[in-house]
């Protein structure tokens, strides 16, 4: 029964991953990706895009004036920034992601959905903290989802920097980091992180070692993390049928209140379908097809990191015999001690006879209905306490 239930919850939080993906239902109105140097997120970024290009939603791709736009067969409107101010770029976006007029949909079909996705919020973040939020807020609608991307491992220290040659920056004016504003507002968050770096964590602590630190949190000097030969994405416990794999906590927060929290690890790249008829195949239809790719199919390959092959516990040696010991349809609890019935426990449990109501005979009728038990020599009984 346990293994049923944890096997429904996985299926659970998979279909939630799968529902976010789509963002089927108006699920999240603002999805934030967080990502790292080492798993840059814009593939999650491209497979959000390819599903909504799959559902017929109309894709806004929004690039900020440093980073140059991407190029992606899954984008139907594509809007710059280059020199325009915040206040104009934001205008620009929203005029974009205007509906088309009634006139021209057909009678009686539901409004067009709009996905706004916007490629970096660092930027924005950098040259206004305090604008970023209403920023990111003005683009929601009812038609439309926002889908932006932030990443995590800017410089924690560049504010105390800033402050320390005289700038002025957003804690000066007791607000808090544009970061825990954006994940405050976001109805889903999404962060992004290398596989290999997690599987380095479990086998620090399987063996009882201190764990590896990646990025930032490795302190003073240079990332020497993410060359550490000793934890690169080559790892033997990684192996090559896991290269294009990554590691994406979900944060879903229901309108309840409620935070859905699931770590999962999605492994991108799915079979092309090539037409039959075709003779020969081109490269990219040789290979798996990734999010960005033509012909690319929205992946399906989702497993709960709990039930990952490589983060699933090893299976308990004694296990089976003390389910064998037990009942077929009872699910014993997880404890130090055996709980299960010896051959000759269960053919004592057998042969037990349930004690009986005299009043269900002619000879107790009328005396209350006692119940009558007939003491047994392994039953421990003291006549002195039964006085008492």
């Amino acid at each position: 029964m346990a293994s049923t239930k944890s096997y429904t919850q996985s299926a659970y939080s998979v279909l939630l991953l799968q529902k976010l993906l789509s963002l089927r239902d108006g699920i999240s109105p603002l999805t934030l990706v967080l990502d790292t140097l080492q798993e840059p997120g814009t593939i999650v970024l491209e497979e959000f895009m390819l599903r909504a290009k799959a559902a017929g939603t109309r894709v806004v791709y929004a690039s900020s004036f440093i980073a140059g736009p991407r190029r992606s067969p899954h984008i139907d409107v594509l809007v710059e920034r280059r020199r325009k101010s915040l206040q104009e770029f934001r205008d620009d976006i929203i005029a974009k992601c205007q509906p088309p007029p009634q006139e021209k949909l057909p009678k009686n079909s539901p409004p067009q959905k709009t996905l706004v996705v916007v490629d970096s919020l660092c930027q924005i973040a950098q040259q206004d903290p305090l604008f970023v939020a209403a920023f990111v807020s003005s683009l929601v609608s009812p038609t439309a989802s926002v889908l932006s991307l932030y990443h995590a491992d800017e410089d924690p220290a560049s504010e105390a920097a800033a402050q320390a040659q005289g700038g002025q920056g957003w804690l000066t004016f007791g607000k808090p980091p544009p970061l825990k504003v954006l994940c405050h507002l976001a109805t889903a968050i999404i962060r992004v992180q290398a596989l290999h770096e997690e599987v380095a964590r479990k086998r620090a602590r399987d063996r009882c070692e201190e764990e590896p630190r990646f990025g930032w949190a490795e302190g003073e000097g240079a990332l020497f993390g993410y060359t550490n030969s000793r934890y690169n994405k080559h790892d033997v416990l990684v192996g090559t049928l896991y290269t294009d794999s990554v590691l994406v906590d979900m944060e879903l927060r229901r309108r309840s209140g409620r935070a859905v929290v699931e770590r999962f690890v999605v492994t991108w790249g799915q079979p092309t379908q090539p037409a039959l008829a075709e003779p020969k195949r081109t490269r990219t239809q040789s290979r798996s097809s990734m999010p960005w790719d033509l012909g690319a199919v929205p992946c399906t390959n989702i497993t709960v990191m709990t039930e990952h092959a490589l983060f699933a516990a090893p299976p308990d040696p004694g296990a089976g015999t003390t389910a064998a010991d037990g009942d077929d349809d009872e699910a014993l609890p997880e404890t130090t001690f055996s709980l299960g019935l010896t051959e000759k426990q269960r053919r004592d449990r057998e042969g037990i006879v349930l004690p009986y109501f005299d009043a269900q005979t002619d000879i107790g009728s009328g005396e209350g209905g006692r119940i009558l038990y007939e003491m047994g020599r392994e039953d421990d009984f003291d006549d002195e306490e039964d006085e008492i």
